[in-house]
């Protein structure tokens, strides 16, 4: 008998087991590439490395070792990284952006970001921003004297707000869906090129996606997070899934439905490039974790309405053909 589809459906305790693993993770490194002064910490600005770097060292004199710029992303060869006629280390006593040249650069309105030549050099991700981020404000509340025992509760939000502005957003509309009649005919004909392509699915074999997750980044506890490479077969299968469906008529009664599951599809092949790029940045790593799952759950939604559709309108599959798939469901 065919599984049904949301047997693959990873449990919300699976996410939320995922999620802390990977933002441990990238947090970890954040913390260890930024704050914590180890052998090989470099600046994010990468173009300010010296070949002889020294995390410890204070190579302009300005009052900021060599980690403390990493952190800021300020030049440590340049007393004044953003050329406001301030020292870097007096802009941020006083709470001021040493990034940025502006009349009033406060931290408040210039929040700490990673800069332009960290991202040309391809430094700049979301991790890293966010990473740098929450050691920013803990670095400011520091140096003002406040106490930061309380303030981790600042990474929950820096990550909430990344991870809200970085949502998949619909791909398809109604205009891109191709309707015919709400006819048996086209109900029966959609009904087997759409249970094709759930047969094939469950044709790559093990292991699924999710089994692919738990091995690289919980069993592997991330150190295996290269294994991630192996969901490329499942992206392009549902890039081609995606591409079969859109050129599908389907029933006008059931537009709404198929809309969802196009979007459904083409979200999944997007989250799963999200994951499989954990390795380069982690924060989209988790984001994409939370967007395969929603994914996911439109896409059994959608095959649920579709076998509802069949057994009021009697249709019915023979073995052999796509749409048999549904007959066991």
């Amino acid at each position: 008998m065919h599984q049904p589809i949301s047997s693959y459906l990873p449990s919300k305790r699976f996410i939320a087991i995922v999620g802390v693993i990977i933002i441990f993770i990238g947090i970890a490194y954040g913390i260890t590439r930024l704050g914590n002064v180890p052998e090989k910490t470099l600046p994010l600005a990468s173009a300010y490395v010296p070949t002889d770097y020294d995390p410890n060292a204070d190579y302009d004199d300005d009052g900021l070792s060599n980690w403390e710029e990493a952190l800021w992303g300020t030049n440590p060869e340049q007393v004044d990284s953003d050329g406001d006629g301030t020292p870097d280390s007096i802009e941020l006593l006083t709470q001021r952006n040493p990034l940025i040249n502006a009349v009033d650069d406060s931290l408040s309105i210039y929040p700490a970001i990673p800069s332009l030549e960290s991202t040309e050099t391809g430094y700049g991700n979301r991790t890293e921003s966010v990473a740098q981020a929450f050691m920013s404000h803990l670095y400011a509340y520091g140096m003002s004297g406040d106490d930061i025992s309380g303030k981790a509760d600042v990474l929950n939000d820096i990550i909430a707000n990344e991870a809200g502005n970085n949502k998949l957003v619909d791909a398809y509309t109604r205009v891109d869906i191709a309707v015919g009649p709400a006819d048996v005919e086209t109900l029966r004909a959609y009904g087997n090129i759409f249970g094709t392509q759930l047969s094939a699915y469950e044709a790559l074999g093990e292991p699924y996606e999710m089994t692919i997750i738990k091995e690289s980044i919980i069993d592997g506890n991330g150190t295996n997070i290269a294994g991630l490479a192996r969901l490329d077969r499942f992206i392009v299968f549902f890039e081609g899934m995606r591409n079969t469906l859109l050129s599908t008529r389907v029933p006008e009664n059931l537009k709404d439905a198929h809309l969802e599951l196009v979007n459904g599809v083409n979200n999944m092949k997007r989250a799963l490039v999200m994951i499989r790029d954990t390795e380069h940045d982690t924060l989209t790593g988790v984001i994409g974790i939370s967007e395969y799952r929603t994914a996911l759950e439109r896409i059994t939604r959608s095959t649920a309405t579709f076998a509802d559709a069949c057994a009021t309108s009697d249709v019915s599959f023979s073995p052999g053909e796509g749409g048999y798939i549904f007959m066991s469901r």
